[in-house]
């Protein structure tokens, strides 16, 4: 499923706003990257069936994952696991 993972980084599954274009550096590095790790985040968690396929294709620990969803507000509904 790694080209899931590369779609994930591209295509909005969620019909939230897109990260800005990669020309438009205004809001700063730290805000870009935030931005672009959400939307990965929100896209991932949209895309896959449950945590455990979301941290397994990021490659990344659940504890991370939860940390990342409050640090973001990111609404995912009832998590699986």
């Amino acid at each position: 499923r790694g080209e899931d993972v590369l779609r994930l980084t591209s295509t909005s599954f969620t019909g939230q706003e897109e990260p800005p274009p990669l020309n438009d550096f205004s809001p700063g590095f730290d805000q870009l990257v935030q931005k672009y790790e959400a939307q990965i985040l929100l896209n991932a968690l949209n895309w896959f069936k449950s945590a455990e396929e979301v941290t397994k294709n990021l490659k990344i620990s659940k504890s991370k994952l939860y940390r990342k969803i409050k640090e973001y507000h990111l609404n995912w509904g009832d998590i699986d696991d």
